[in-house]
């Protein structure tokens, strides 16, 4: 549901200030979540771009 929708959002966010230079700690601090959240989602976008690359 929007759950999925909300999630994918964070991850475009995270993705976008993450390749502006911000660590876990400011983006964490922007999203208002926190930074295991960040490094999670992280994760998340590196599989997602390991998987598209192949």
């Amino acid at each position: 549901g929007d759950d999925l929708k909300d999630r994918d959002q964070l991850l475009h966010a995270i993705n976008d200030l993450s390749m502006e230079g911000a660590n876990n700690h400011e983006i964490a601090k922007t999203l208002n979540i926190s930074i295991s959240e960040v490094s999670l989602a992280a994760s998340i976008n590196e599989m997602r771009k390991k998987n598209s690359n192949d």
